[in-house]
């Protein structure tokens, strides 16, 4: 009769409503099984960013700081009132934008050729550490100087961006090669060289050159607004500190010696820029006072003939004391009211709410209002001293009007002549000597623990869709008998004994200690059995196997229990090698009718443990049901225990055969190594060939099995 011992296989139950996810610490053994999977990730990741660092371009950064002086600190000394014209404060943010601006950024660009990028051929600059030291001096110049300056290069527009050759020669000169240039330009230093293209004509200036004959350089001219559009957003401009009136400008590029050039005329051109503007304000107001002075003086010269006249015809009025103080009075608030309507019209630009302009409309009202109350006051006077009053104050007026405005041009032109802006140049471009980028102390370790995270990515993808064994509890909820867990170990062939070496040095200490921990459960077991045979078997191709058949052995014959060793795996025929005895006799000569297992026997090959070897001649397809009991039916009465060794149940079918013979079966089987799929076809072979699965004995990694197994 058939008996169903597993009903539901175990992929059916894994995958069923009933699927438990692995709990935290079930990850540890799916990661150390799967060890060398991180490891391999993680040392592709810094294999690969080793790579980058060995072909990445350095980058250098260099910066310059600029101040800002206030307006109240730059308006002192004899033209202070003059200078205070132009001294409007502005915000840190206009001036940031004034720096990224085009008019800025673009002569900066002219004048150092940033849109030119020039690279030496056959030198090799592999990253960081060594692009120090790859600059040989007199062959491609000092590491501190460039070795090709050029002071002019254009090209047709479809040219830009593509590649031109130029190769030293011998004195002085050089060659200039492309596509679409006829032949070979020659050249030589210090002169222009113009060559006629397809779309255009193609013109070179070279101001420098140190470099050997036969050397080659490769020219790319890019686009002249690309290029500016790159530098302003490139560009790092920022205050320093809060309203400190110091801005630094921060640039990046791979070529160090472009860089410093690019920095420090984007600074020059900031201060041009600023003394200019101040320059064109002075000029411009000069212009407008010098248009101003004819009229003016024509005004006193009408004032100072009119009284002329009147006097003649009115004759000598003297005027009372308290008349001449009203004149002084209205001819300074006159004075007063002229110039500062005068600044409105100057500051009209600023606009009518800016605070300048109010203050200024605010003054002239009170000038105004005074003027009146004055006038109200003269209008008591005899009309021939309010009449020299008017004319006086005219007189007075006009004159100081005109000696003022030209007091004003005077100093105008002389602050235009030595104007300076309120900006200045602190600290100029360094020439950086170590990169900024690629940073290896960063990016090494971010690699080492990227390629370690995609590698345990992996490991638990692989271990979420893997078909294999995972733990003791998977296997006892699909009704396998699991008696204990044992570490794993190497194959048997790495750990064979030692002719030289007591036997029982060459076993491994841990994987017996934990046999010797399964020995109650396997003497409860065999305990129950009808016979003393016990078969370790697994499903499939496990080299670690004989191993633990002889550590299972060894800790079963300890305390004087006499325990017989079978090894039954006719292909390998491994314990033979690892006890270093002969393979030959064996089990494979051994008859059912001869009774000579006695002589094949190898005993005491370690205290209370005899071995018993394959043999020769006879291959797996010679073992018959009567093969086994019959040969071994004699030693059963001699020993506690007999352990027999077989071949895997799925690669070698005689093992079936075997299993009918023996009294208890045990599946040794891997986790996280042995297949799911391979289980349920043992178990149902097992099953047709009317054999069960006693118990399972299952192998976890060493930390798993540190932890007391589960």
């Amino acid at each position: 009769m058939r008996v169903d011992l597993y009903p539901r296989t175990v992929l059916q139950r894994r995958y069923g409503t009933d699927y438990v996810f692995m709990k935290l610490l079930d990850l540890l053994p799916v990661l150390v099984a799967r060890r060398r999977l991180i490891g391999a990730f993680s040392i592709i990741s810094v294999a690969s960013a080793c790579g980058f660092l060995l072909v990445a371009t350095p980058a250098y950064e260099s910066n310059i700081l600029i101040q800002v002086e206030d307006a109240t600190n730059s308006a002192k000394g004899p033209l202070s009132e003059a200078v205070s014209l132009f001294d409007v404060k502005t915000q840190a943010s206009a001036e940031v934008e004034i720096l990224r601006s085009r008019s800025v950024i673009s002569l900066a660009a002219d004048r150092t050729l940033a849109y030119v990028d020039i690279r030496q051929l056959g030198s090799f600059h592999p990253g960081v550490r060594l692009a120090a030291y790859l600059s040989v001096k007199g062959a491609v110049g000092s590491a501190e100087s460039q070795p090709l300056a050029l002071q002019e290069f254009t090209v047709p527009v479809h040219l830009e961006g593509t590649r031109f050759r130029l190769r030293v020669t011998k004195g002085g000169g050089y060659q200039l090669t492309h596509a679409e240039i006829p032949g070979v330009a020659q050249g030589v230093v210090g002169k222009a060289l113009t060559v006629s293209s397809a779309g255009g004509e193609v013109r070179l200036l070279i101001d420098k050159l140190e470099a050997v004959p036969g050397q080659e350089f490769e020219l790319v001219r890019h686009s002249r607004l690309d290029t500016i559009e790159r530098l302003q957003a490139a560009l790092k401009i920022a205050e320093r500190g809060r309203q400190s009136g110091v801005i630094e400008v921060v640039l990046r590029d791979t070529d160090r010696h472009r860089l410093v050039a690019v920095l420090n005329e984007i600074g020059r051109q900031y201060v041009r820029e600023n003394v200019e503007r101040k320059t064109e304000q002075a000029r411009k107001m000069v212009t407008f006072l010098d248009a101003q002075l004819p009229s003016l003086k024509r005004q006193l010269e009408e004032s100072e003939s009119l009284y002329t006249t009147y006097r003649r015809r009115g004759g000598t009025v003297s005027v009372d004391e308290e008349a001449k103080l009203a004149l002084a009075r209205s001819a300074e608030l006159q004075s007063n009211l002229v110039e500062t309507q005068q600044k409105q019209r100057e500051f009209a630009a600023l606009g009518a709410q800016h605070p300048s302009m109010i203050a200024l409309g605010e003054q002239i009202r009170a000038w105004e209002r005074e003027i009146a109350a004055l006038r109200t006051r003269s209008q008591v006077l005899p009309s021939i001293q309010r009449d020299m009053q008017r004319l006086e104050r005219d007189i007075k007026v006009n004159n100081d009007l005109y000696t003022q405005v030209r007091n004003n041009a005077m100093q105008l032109e002389l602050l235009q002549e030595g104007m300076n802006g309120r900006v200045r140049l602190v600290d100029t471009g360094y020439l950086p000597e170590r990169p900024v980028s690629p940073k290896p102390g960063l990016i090494l370790p971010l690699a080492l623990l990227l390629g370690t995270g995609i590698g345990i990515l992996f490991a638990l993808l692989s271990a979420a869709f893997s078909q294999s064994v995972r733990s003791r509890q998977e296997l006892q909820e699909k009704g396998l008998d699991v008696i204990g867990t044992v570490p794993s170990r190497a194959p048997l062939a790495k750990n064979r004994l030692d002719a030289d070496r007591p036997p029982h040095l060459s076993l491994d200490p841990q994987l017996l200690e934990a046999f010797r921990a399964l020995k109650p459960a396997v003497q409860f077991v065999m305990s129950k059995a009808a016979n003393n045979v016990l078969l370790l078997t697994t499903p499939n191709e496990d080299r670690a196997m004989p191993g633990l058949a002889a550590h299972l052995a060894t800790a079963l014959a300890a305390n004087g229990s006499r325990v017989l060793l079978v090894d039954a795996d006719f292909q390998h025929k491994p314990l033979a090698q690892f006890f270093a005895v002969e393979q030959a006799p064996g089990l494979a000569q051994c008859r059912p009718d001869a009774g000579c297992i006695q002589d094949f026997i190898h005993h005491n090959v370690l205290p209370n443990l005899d071995l018993l070897p394959t043999g020769e001649g006879v291959s797996g397809d010679s073992v018959t049901d009567v093969m086994f009991p019959g040969c071994l039916g004699p030693a059963a009465a001699m020993y506690d225990l007999i352990v027999v060794n077989a071949a895997p149940i799925l690669r070698a079918p005689e093992t079936l055969t075997l299993a009918r013979g023996a009294s208890a079966v045990m599946l040794v089987l891997r986790e996280n190594g042995t297949d799911l799929r391979d289980l349920d076809e043992t178990l149902q072979r097992m099953a047709h060939a009317g054999v069960a699965v006693t118990s399972i004995i299952l192998q976890k990694p060493a930390s798993a099995s540190a932890r007391g197994g589960r």
